[in-house]
């Protein structure tokens, strides 16, 4: 599956997600179904929450979508999934990419960046604000990149499952989203 954002990681320095917003940016390269967002923590206890969200750069900070909370704990890559209904991408939008937790100790790592711009806003644990202004991130460490990215579905990729039962004539369904249109003689 495709993703976009930073699917790197560099430990140079690392910053808290406690109330507050950080992430980096991120744009897709075809439309498609966010499926999940994977961080790269510094550190996380277990217990402590921490959950991510996807916001559309391109519409002044607008929140598309949040994944599940997660108190699994640990470093390194982890996946937070999106429920459904899932959010949907725009081919070449940009948009930023977050992790948000409970607890100071639960941090992520960044690292120097020209291109890239680590983005921290603060808010109040567990609510994601629905937008945010766009001179409302905190620029102090704007010149660095988070290891934060988003795996999506195309809709090439989407997966579908069908049975065909050939002594009957009938097709089930068992996954994915594409509608079917029978034609019958």
């Amino acid at each position: 599956m495709p993703n976009f954002g930073q699917v790197g990681h560099q430990s140079y320095d690392s910053v808290t997600v406690e109330d507050q917003l950080v992430g980096s940016q991120g744009t897709p390269g075809t439309d498609g179904t966010a499926q999940s967002i994977t961080v790269y923590m510094n550190s996380w206890s277990s217990g402590d929450e921490c959950k991510c969200a996807i916001y559309l750069s391109d519409s002044g900070f607008t929140k598309v979508g949040e994944t599940e909370e997660l108190t699994t704990g640990g470093t390194g890559w982890k996946t937070f999934n999106f429920s459904e209904p899932k959010p949907s991408i725009i081919n070449g939008s940009e948009y930023t990419l977050v992790a948000f937790g409970d607890d100071s100790s639960t941090t992520v790592d960044y690292w120097p960046s020209n291109s890239i711009y680590l983005r921290k806003e603060s808010a109040t644990y567990p609510n994601f604000p629905n937008s945010i202004a766009v001179d409302g991130w905190d620029t102090n460490l704007y010149n660095n990149a988070v290891g934060i990215n988003c795996t999506y579905l195309t809709d090439e990729s989407e997966p579908s499952f069908y049975i065909a039962n050939p002594n009957s004539g009938k097709l089930t369904f068992l996954g994915g989203s594409k509608q079917l249109k029978f034609i019958t003689k």
